[in-house]
């Protein structure tokens, strides 16, 4: 999977974008969030992100300051996104190399394509790097290109994969991880190790994560009620509920309903 962190100071806006966007459609996973100049930088230095996310205005250094100051430390790509459209903003990005300029309000499908034209510039470093390595001598270059389509389009493993599918299709039942190792036909201890390895996440965190992305998306709809969009993303007590959805968003299910769809 792609890292991907996002900088952003709204905490609303920034909530919003990571739980309501697909990540995983575009083999990317945040690893990461901040909401200034600096903690991004931070981030930056220390994940390595193949993918950054963030805005231009931004507390304590600006997203282009940061960029700036980092571009010769880490390989990653830049998505900016900004609320400004002035074109001196996007040519000073241009000129630091950025990968997309996207201005706010951002559709789904504008940033979709902005990480998947990420997505396709990290894979071709990636060769390239392997390529001038030298691992390209004695016509290794069809082989390289070959292992690379296969990690692309499978890049965990067949049992991550199918606890992954699991959970996608299951995430509104009463589901454990022993209901998802059952699936899977691996033993919890061994499937629990080699998710976590592939994917930084426990099963059980993974499923409360992708439980409230989807609640997000249906508390976006104003004639879905908390209680209802609790029940459909496998929950049936509402407080808890609201408990694990504030620990992971930020806020409470009516904080978030109550600014709107982000």
């Amino acid at each position: 999977m792609l890292k991907v962190i996002v900088v952003e100071d709204a905490l609303l806006v920034r909530k919003g974008l990571i739980l309501t966007t697909p990540w995983d459609q575009n083999q990317c996973e945040v690893v990461g969030e901040a909401s200034n100049g600096l903690d991004g930088r931070k981030l930056l230095l220390e994940l390595k992100p193949d993918i950054a996310i963030t805005d231009i205005r931004l507390p304590g250094m600006s997203g282009l300051e940061m960029i700036e100051s980092v571009r010769n430390a880490v390989h990653t790509k830049f998505i900016v996104i900004s609320g400004f459209s002035e074109f001196e903003y996007a040519r000073k990005a241009i000129q630091l190399g950025i990968i997309e300029y996207l201005v706010k309000p951002v559709s789904d499908s504008a940033l979709s394509d902005a990480l998947a034209k990420a997505g396709n510039a990290v894979w071709a470093d990636g060769i390239m790097e392997r390529l001038r390595s030298g691992d390209a001598e004695d016509g290794r270059q069809i082989s390289l290109f070959g292992e690379y389509l296969m990690y692309a389009s499978n890049p965990k493993s067949e049992y991550t994969n199918r606890a992954v599918q699991f959970i996608h299709s299951n995430y509104s039942r009463d589901v454990t991880a022993k209901d998802i190792a059952g699936a899977v036909a691996l033993s919890e201890s061994r499937l629990s190790h080699i998710f976590k390895e592939e994917t930084s996440y426990t099963l059980g965190d993974y499923l409360a994560w992708y439980r409230m992305q989807m609640a997000c998306r249906l508390l976006s709809d104003p004639m879905v009620r908390v209680s209802e969009a609790a029940e459909r993303v496998g929950y049936r007590d509402q407080r808890y509920f609201s408990v694990v959805f504030r620990k992971i968003v930020g806020m409470t299910p009516t904080e978030f309903r109550g600014a709107g769809k982000c």
